[in-house]
């Protein structure tokens, strides 16, 4: 795994729920179906074919688990996923191979801290769902109960993702605070141990090769 884990997580969220927007249009438009997300919908096509990035090789194994991940926090994606693995193998091959670094960072999430795992699963699901109610609420000629229905829902999702993104913050600012007091107390003890690191120090570059970690 190259990429670095300790990122700000809540970029990193940023960053999943704008990709998981791209993989659902993505999926959705090879399977002829309506993509969901307006900013997919609007982009004009290029005058030019942007160049293909080379596949990362998947093995089976992470390939199921990518899809266990679709199904989780997108069911009818992953149904249109595993419809457009059969019936666009190379397509679907490309789709899940630019999700791959995402979720390996999910998974090192998921190992590592549980919590912020599930919250970030929840905050993409919500964000899914706020695209699939907005889509149906831009339909033409929707009768107005029906959008008035819709509207509430959308309300309701969006609150929803409001509260587990505050928890999202809430438990960045607790990892931080945390991390704060272990810096601080680690500069008192070198403060405190400062004739004797010196020394270390002074010692270790004479030795072949000198340490880095001082």
């Amino acid at each position: 795994m190259h990429q670095n884990m300790n990122q700000n997580p809540s970029k990193k969220t940023f960053r999943l729920n704008r990709f998981a927007a791209f993989l659902t249009a993505g999926i959705l438009a090879l399977a002829a179906i309506p993509a969901m997300h307006p900013a997919v919908a609007a982009k004009p096509a290029p005058a030019k074919p942007a160049a293909k990035k080379p596949l990362i090789r998947l093995t089976p194994d992470q390939i199921n688990r990518i899809m266990t991940f679709l199904q989780r926090t997108q069911p009818d994606v992953y149904r249109k996923a595993l419809a457009l693995r059969h019936s666009h193998p190379r397509k679907f091959s490309r789709l899940i191979s630019e999700a791959a670094p995402n979720f390996r960072w999910l998974e090192h999430l998921q190992k590592h801290d549980p919590k912020l795992f599930n919250l970030t699963l929840q905050d993409i699901a919500d964000t899914h769902k706020s695209f699939q109610i907005a889509g149906e609420l831009r339909q033409p000629g929707l009768p107005k109960a029906e959008a008035e229905k819709l509207r509430d829902r959308l309300v309701k999702v969006v609150t929803d993702q409001f509260d587990v993104r505050q928890q999202i913050r809430t438990h960045e600012l607790n990892r931080l605070l945390r991390r704060i007091n272990t810096l601080r107390a680690d500069l008192r003890q070198r403060r405190q141990k400062r004739a004797i690191i010196i020394a270390k120090r002074v010692q270790s570059l004479i030795g072949r090769p000198p340490s880095m970690n001082w």
